[in-house]
């Protein structure tokens, strides 16, 4: 009771003294004033949708076009070393040139219909959350480096994958690059982006959705080599997969097995890997490799090809029939407006002096080439444009109930100062949530 008094006396002294009512009214504005401009200091960082915690996570392994399957092999199997003692971790699934199991995250990008020799997909199981100190957030935010930087070999680009925050986007941070321009200069835009995006603070995982450039070895029949020879070119189609691709030739029944057991035929890796992207060791590969036509005539296969070289042909992609390529990261720990600021910043620093830069709508630029005078949009979407749609959206309707609260409060207290107030005290309340996101960073690791 005497407590209580106290407060009551404290309480009484406040609504009595005008010089009281002064200070408190200064105080609680300046400590409003203060959590506000928490928030453009980036003493506090928000946040509108964050990354949900879960049991498991997956790993993108994608290396340039043109790879081979061992390559790609080589990459999953230095990440399954890196992480086999981790304790956290019970088992992984490794799908090498195939797409994992379907999942939110693979749908969202496509990653389902990756099928090729230079992709590989890895997904990780991790202990129940009571059975681990960390989440999976700070493992993977720990376990990428380490992956990352002991097994990006054979130009390999690896990419740990998170159940999305909930929008169905491509990426945290997408930045899509259009132009009416030639494909070459979108790409080679696109990849200085991408050396931008490696410089930023926080950005991981960053990848351009682009084929890299690789040398095709075209293997032409001469048929008339072929028909001289007493060959046929089903003949040497044949031997040139069962060398290198491989088939079964033959079977083994065993009394004991459930069915036949193949027998599969190739070259051994050593003999049919080309160790130069030329026609002389691919040659000398076929001069190897000998057919014996009708006659019993042993005759060398390099003597009925021909071998032409060329540039692989790049994919186009086109998003309202424009050319377009996009450049995607990830923000690690973080929301993704600050890097998309920073490197939003560099990009207006330091491609000045290649292009002509403007400004248009919201945060989006627009490039002008100033020696082709080709121009390139660069719109920003994403997680972060889904965030300020929704802002958007969000704070107009809450601007007409905050408008609609206001008169019917007038309404009912029939004075427009204590409606004045109620409202304003409303938003004062945010100030609390900002002061208690600033001291749990403090104290939490999380």
């Amino acid at each position: 009771m005497k407590k209580s008094g106290h407060i009551e006396y404290f309480v009484f002294g406040l609504l009595h003294s005008k010089s009281k009512k002064i200070a408190v009214l200064s105080l609680t504005l300046v400590l409003f004033v203060i959590s506000i401009m928490l928030i453009p200091t980036v003493a506090v960082k928000a946040k509108l949708l964050p990354k949900p915690t879960a049991d498991s996570f997956t790993i993108y392994v994608d290396l340039p076009e043109g790879k081979s399957i061992y390559e790609t092999k080589e990459v999953t199997s230095c990440i399954v070393q890196k992480l086999k003692d981790e304790e956290i971790i019970t088992d992984m699934s490794v799908y090498l040139g195939e797409s994992a199991s379907v999942d939110f995250s693979a749908m969202l990008k496509g990653r389902l219909f990756a099928s090729s020799r230079n992709v590989a997909n890895i997904v990780v199981n991790l202990k129940k959350d009571e059975d681990r100190d960390e989440n999976s957030l700070l493992a993977v935010h720990r376990l990428r480096p380490l992956i990352q930087n002991g097994c990006s070999i054979n130009e390999a680009n690896i990419k740990m994958i998170e159940l999305p925050a909930g929008p169905p986007v491509l990426a945290s941070l997408v930045l899509e690059i259009t132009s009416d321009g030639s494909q070459e200069s979108i790409e080679h835009l696109a990849y200085r982006v991408a050396d931008i995006f490696r410089k930023t603070e926080t950005l991981v995982d960053i990848d351009v959705q682009s084929d890299a450039d690789f040398i095709e070895q075209r293997i032409i029949l001469n048929e008339k080599k072929i028909a001289q020879a007493n060959l046929t070119s089903e003949q040497i189609k044949k031997i040139l997969y069962l060398a290198f691709e491989g088939m079964d030739i033959a079977f083994i029944n065993e009394v004991d097995a459930n069915n036949q057991i193949p027998i599969h035929l190739s070259l051994d890796r050593k003999t049919k890997t080309i160790m130069k992207a030329d026609k002389a060791d691919l040659m000398n590969k076929f001069s190897s490799l000998n057919l014996m036509n009708a006659q019993g005539m042993l005759v060398p296969l390099a003597e009925l090809v021909t071998i032409k070289e060329r540039t692989n042909e790049h994919k186009i992609m086109s998003k309202n029939l424009t050319p377009i390529v996009n450049v995607i990261a990830e923000a690690d720990m973080e929301s993704p407006i600050y890097p998309l600021l920073s490197a939003r910043d560099t990009i207006l620093e330091e491609l000045t002096d290649n292009y002509k830069i403007e400004k248009t709508k919201f945060l989006d630029l627009k490039l002008t080439d100033k020696k082709s005078g080709e121009y390139f949009n660069l719109h920003w979407d994403g997680e972060q444009k889904l965030t300020m749609d929704t802002f958007t959206d969000l704070g107009l309707s809450l601007g007409v109930a905050i408008v609609m609260v206001f008169f019917l409060m007038v309404i009912y207290y029939q004075s427009f100062s204590l409606a004045w107030a109620i409202s304003i005290a409303s938003f004062i309340s945010v100030a609390g949530v900002i002061y208690l996101h600033f001291f749990v960073d403090i104290f939490t690791t999380n």
